[in-house]
């Protein structure tokens, strides 16, 4: 007769049984070799496999490369006598792809068997890792977004200084010839500052013409790219230069064949191709004739505009933190006005690009300008 602590023991067991082959989970029983003993249908229902394939193979041969020494950690903590370990790891289905289980596992050290609950947690691995790479977008968005401010920021505190420089002197000059023609009360001493004021309002408004053009760039933000051929929009700048080519007897060597084709705004092509040629031009050596050799070179997805002379050159020791800024000159030139690199730069950057320069005194200066976004 039974009992009834054997039929209250009996009682628990069906419960187990019934818990263990009918659980939602996957749940198993392993030997310390490695080796599945038994496990619940839900194994081969979740992963593929049969029951047999199963026990056949070592639960190592069936777990992610990556896993494998942490599981093993995780086991020889069972080995010693831990209670109840958790920890996840992700498991190869029969087709190859894998699943992350979650498992909670214990142990029997005296007959060296372990028990072990593992729960599908793919979806939620795959949700955090979805989190997470939005976070690492939203951070570099944050990033860029400060950096772009920064940016305006500095553009800012430079349109301040180029405002306050390049103004700030003929409008103070046009004031102390008002405070002299005040003063003065001799007719012919009165026109001759009145002649002086006209020249000083002349730059004035070329200053704050160039300032309003390099502000209408900057804000221009939905400018579009044309397709542009190279050789057709450069021959149509070099039309407005043939007399000078031709009295300074120039040379020109032109070379796309690597990136016959850019996208950019046709208005802005045009300014750097004009601005570049005119100053290869315009600081050419007296002591050889010119030679200006412009190319194009793809390099990844951007393409590189060259545009070499054989001129004057640049300290750039001296002169390379204020190249492109307004107004500044670093040779002696009638038509020198400082405007057309700064414009340059101004449009180039406009549309993420970028432009610099190598140069040597007395041998020649080489502008690059790169255009981005150039695999189309």
């Amino acid at each position: 007769m039974k009992t009834d602590e054997i039929i209250k023991a009996e009682e628990q067991l069906i419960q187990y049984k019934h818990f263990f082959y009918n659980s939602n989970d996957l749940t198993c029983i392993a030997n310390v070799q490695g080796y599945f003993e038994i496990v619940n249908p839900n194994w081969e229902k979740v992963l593929g496999y049969s029951e047999k394939e199963l026990h056949e193979s070592q639960f190592l041969n069936f777990i992610h490369p990556d896993d494998i020494a942490s599981t093993l950690q995780e086991i020889e903590k069972l080995k010693t006598g831990a209670v109840t370990i958790n920890f996840v790891n992700r498991y190869r289905k029969k087709d190859g792809s894998y699943l992350w289980f979650d498992w909670n596992s214990t142990s029997d050290p005296l007959i060296g068997t372990l028990y072990a609950i593992a729960r599908d947690i793919t979806e939620r691995k795959n949700t955090e890792e979805q989190i997470k790479k939005l976070n690492v977008e939203l951070e570099q968005k944050v990033i860029e977004r400060t950096s772009a401010l920064e940016a305006q920021n500095i553009q800012l505190a430079d349109f301040c200084n180029i405002v306050s420089h390049n103004l700030r002197a003929p409008l103070v000059n046009i004031a102390m010839l008002v405070d002299y023609i005040e003063i003065s009360e001799d007719e012919v001493e009165r026109n001759e500052l009145i002649g002086k004021i006209k020249p000083v309002v002349t730059h004035l408004n070329e200053v704050f013409s160039e300032l309003v053009e390099s502000v209408q760039v900057r804000q221009d933000v939905e400018i579009k790219s044309d397709k542009i051929i190279m050789k057709d929009c450069l021959n149509d700048v070099l039309k407005g230069f043939e007399t000078q080519i031709t009295l300074f007897e120039a040379k020109l060597e032109i070379n796309f064949d690597d990136a016959a084709i850019i996208f950019f705004p046709q208005k802005y092509m045009d300014s750097i191709f004009t601005n570049l040629v005119s100053n290869a031009l315009k600081y050419k050596s007296p002591d050889r004739k010119p030679i200006i050799k412009i190319k194009t070179e793809k390099r990844n997805d951007t393409v590189v505009l060259s545009v070499a002379d054989n001129g004057l050159g640049i300290d750039l020791k001296l002169h390379k933190h204020k190249l492109f800024k307004i107004r500044k000159v670093f040779h002696e030139h009638p038509e020198a006005n400082g405007f057309g690199l700064f414009m340059t730069k101004t449009q180039v950057d406009a549309m993420g690009g970028k432009i610099w320069v190598e140069s040597d005194v007395d041998k020649g200066s080489t502008f690059y300008v790169e255009f981005k976004n150039q695999d189309k």
